[in-house]
């Protein structure tokens, strides 16, 4: 439905199937679309921003920005460019989404030809083992959360800024040593 406010198209679902029927309807010929999620935890109640996020993953579309529409949480979501960053986490996530038998042709067409690709970069590679307890407390963490840190990590230092990077860098050395993993690094075990 088009909202009144914003002249955009604006959808209310209760869960991850409605909005899938929706994509699988819409998302060739819409350009983006506006849903309701709640952000944090699923509480099994609200629509949740994870699962708008890995519905969109279906059919290659992004979630972009969150915004109040009408006084109700919502999230642009949109077909991804062939130029966009792809985090770490957005692949596991589609990688859950083919074992789970969700993913469709438009979403598996969109992954990175190299999504398999992980390397630290030397830098952070040496930052890390400066402090012995830090990196081998790292190293015990799973593979998927490493990635997904340094990925983010990375993703500052190419996109955002070298303060953000190196406050990023900093935290993941110090809650290593600490033998803390931070983060909802894999959508509350939805992932492992």
């Amino acid at each position: 439905m088009r909202s009144e406010n914003t002249l955009e198209t604006q959808i209310e679902v209760n869960d991850f199937m409605e909005l899938y029927t929706w994509l699988e309807k819409n998302h060739k010929t819409e350009s983006h679309v506006w849903v309701n999620s709640k952000r944090g935890k699923p509480n099994g109640q609200d629509f949740s921003y994870i699962d708008v996020v890995y519905c969109a993953l279906c059919f290659g579309w992004i979630d972009t920005t969150c915004k109040n529409i009408n006084g109700v949480p919502c999230q642009k979501l949109m077909p991804r460019s062939k130029k966009s960053h792809w985090t770490y986490l957005n692949i596991a996530r589609c990688k859950y989404l083919i074992e789970q038998g969700l993913m469709t042709d438009e979403g598996l067409k969109a992954i990175p030809k190299n999504h398999d690709d992980f390397m630290i970069s030397q830098d952070i590679l040496d930052r890390l083992q400066v402090d012995k307890q830090a990196w081998e407390n790292f190293n015990h963490f799973p593979l998927l959360y490493q990635r997904i840190r340094i990925d983010n990590i990375e993703w500052a230092r190419e996109k955002i800024e070298i303060n953000t990077f190196e406050t990023r860098l900093n935290k993941l050395i110090e809650t290593s040593r600490e033998n803390k993993m931070y983060g909802e690094w894999n959508d509350y075990g939805r992932i492992i």
